[in-house]
């Protein structure tokens, strides 16, 4: 399965992708790929950036976390919401139309590939300078940033890592996987239209053990209480030696000589659609202001308002963002049962930054 990802990576562009001169940058390969009569590659994200909160705004044209796990998971909503238009023209799809609903056929599986274990719980004991023993916490409200107390394991944690970077409100990659473990890596959104979709497996090349990334992403949401669809679905989880060929050891290794740094974009792409880049601050690579402000086309197509434009396509309404996902009602109950619980201290942002319309029914008004 790795392989299928490297392969597929190497076909993007270069935009977006380290670069090596001066220095030797180094980027995370996350990949979802298919298993139905064969194994297929349909979505991709690189990179390890997330906006600082200060940056935030209202509207949903910034992709506000960057790290290789979302991306791809942004690019492969747009797969999914192309795979719903195909089944309602009768062409190929992974879903079957059930009561005015799409659900993923039965001999359809998805898995993750990750060049490197997830931040936060997944990649506490890789930091290995600790000298105080690991402290395993279950079911607190205590939420961390990034890598301060190291040794306490079980907790939620937001980003980044380094503690001389700026605060941010996103919660770690560990965090966002174990929560998809119940609610489905669709969303709130595109479940209003789809049974949830959950991944089989995870498949990990650098970092963590199968231990750690057992507890992490499987044992603390194991126990939650699901309602109605949304159930624990348990991941099967397998590390490889497979090496990403811009994982930083990598990197590493063939420029011994030149300073390595993390590339500061991020790319993502899914089958049936154009390769995006995004630069570290939310939007499209290059991006430039007109007039004091960024236009519409500077974003991402894989932020909340492009998403929710697509998805605009598939279901007439009259909502916000923030009001179409609160509509999901069974998913929200199942979602504050888990942060009142199983990932208990989650951030959530305030819902005024998702106080935003479909850029169709925005000029309608």
């Amino acid at each position: 399965m790795e392989q299928i990802c490297f392969e597929q990576y190497r076909k993007l562009g270069k935009k977006g992708k380290p670069v090596i001169g001066n220095k030797a940058e180094w980027t995370v390969l996350c990949a979802i790929v298919k298993k139905d009569k064969q194994l297929e590659c349909v979505s991709i994200g690189t990179g390890l950036k997330c906006l600082p909160e200060k940056l935030l705004e209202k509207g949903g044209r910034l992709v506000n976390d960057s790290h290789a796990e979302i991306v791809c998971r942004r690019a492969f909503k747009r797969y999914l919401l192309d795979q719903v238009t195909r089944c309602k023209n009768a062409k190929d799809s992974v879903f079957e139309s059930i009561d005015d609903r799409y659900r993923i056929r039965k001999e359809v599986s998805f898995h993750m590939y990750l060049s490197l274990a997830p931040c936060g719980d997944a990649s506490m004991e890789d930091l290995g300078s600790l000298k105080r023993p690991y402290e395993m916490i279950e079911n607190t409200s205590v939420r961390l940033r990034g890598r301060d107390h190291g040794h306490v394991l079980g907790v939620t944690r937001t980003k980044p890592g380094r503690i001389d970077s700026d605060y941010t409100a996103s919660m770690s990659c560990s965090d966002k996987i174990a929560k998809w473990t119940v609610l489905g890596i669709q969303g709130a959104l595109l479940g209003i239209i789809m049974d949830p979709v959950y991944l089989k497996s995870i498949t990990v090349s650098e970092g963590g053990t199968l231990q750690s990334l057992e507890r992490a992403l499987n044992s603390r949401t194991e126990n939650a209480n699901g309602e109605d669809l949304y159930r624990f679905h348990r991941l099967d989880i397998h590390k490889s030696d497979q090496i990403f060929e811009h994982s930083q050891s990598q990197v590493k290794l063939k420029h011994p000589n030149l300073p390595v740094h993390s590339c500061t974009f991020s790319i993502g792409w899914a089958k049936g659609f154009e390769q995006e880049s995004i630069a570290n601050y939310g939007r499209k690579q290059g991006a430039a202001k007109v007039k004091g402000s960024y236009a519409y086309s500077a974003s991402s197509a894989l932020c909340k308002a492009k998403i929710l434009d697509e998805f605009s396509l598939l279901h007439v309404h009259q909502k916000t963002y923030y009001e179409l996902k609160q509509s999901h009602t069974v998913y929200q109950r199942v979602k504050s049962l888990l942060y009142d619980t199983c990932l208990s201290g989650w951030n959530q942002n305030p819902p005024e930054l998702e106080q935003f319309t479909c850029a169709t029914l925005a000029a309608s008004q």
